[in-house]
C-alpha cells in the first residue's frame, strides 16, 4: 500500500509537470504504425490456432482462446483501407470495446490483430497533430490524430468507435 500510495503521488507530480500525458501502445498493422491508447488494452498475445466461425465478413478473423476466455478476433485493416494481408498476423492486442452500437453488449475484450507490436509511448496532448483534410471527412471519429515516432508518423486511433461501425456489427441469425 506505501509503494502504491508512493508511485501514485510521483504520476500526479510528472503530470502536473508535463501536462496530461496520453499513454499509447505502438503496433504496426500493413507496414503503417498506430498507437492504441493504453487504457483500452488489456493484454498483448500470440495468435495461437484462431478457430474460423461460419457465415462472418472477412473483418472478422475467427475466435481465439486465450487462459478459458473467449475472444472474437478482427482484422482492421479493411477499415483503416490497408491491402489484405499476404499472411496471417500472428499478434494480437486484447482491447476493451466499450460501445457497441446497437447491439446492447456494452463493454467486451476482443481480440485486434496486429503485425507487431513496437513499444510504449508518452505523447503530451499538445503533441498530438490534427488529421489531414484528406482523411477528416472520413476518419474524423476513429482516429483522434498522428504524431511524430523514430522518425515516422503514427495515426493514433481510437479504437471504441473504428470497432463500433454499423457495418462492422453482426447481427444476424443463420
Amino acid at each position: 500500500a506505501v509503494y502504491r500510495a508512493r508511485a501514485k503521488a510521483l504520476m500526479e507530480a510528472a503530470t502536473e509537470e508535463e501536462g496530461v500525458l496520453l499513454s499509447l501502445a505502438v503496433v504496426e498493422l500493413g507496414g503503417e504504425y498506430f498507437g492504441i491508447e493504453l487504457e483500452a488494452i488489456q493484454e498483448f498475445c500470440d495468435i495461437v490456432r484462431p478457430c474460423s466461425i461460419p457465415c462472418c465478413p472477412p473483418h472478422i478473423l475467427g475466435a481465439m482462446s486465450l487462459r478459458g476466455n473467449l475472444f472474437t478476433l478482427f482484422d482492421l485493416r479493411a477499415a483503416l483501407n490497408l491491402p489484405r494481408a499476404t499472411q496471417a498476423s500472428d499478434k494480437a492486442v486484447i482491447v476493451h470495446a466499450s460501445t457497441w452500437l446497437g447491439t446492447g453488449i456494452g463493454e467486451r475484450a476482443v481480440g485486434v490483430a496486429v503485425d507487431q507490436v513496437h513499444d510504449v509511448i508518452y505523447l503530451r496532448e499538445e503533441e498530438l497533430q490534427a488529421l489531414p483534410a484528406a482523411l477528416r471527412k472520413q476518419h474524423a471519429a476513429e482516429v483522434k490524430g498522428t504524431a511524430p515516432y523514430a522518425g515516422r508518423t503514427i495515426t493514433v486511433l481510437n479504437l471504441s468507435a473504428l470497432l463500433a461501425r454499423e457495418e462492422w456489427i453482426v447481427n444476424e441469425t443463420v
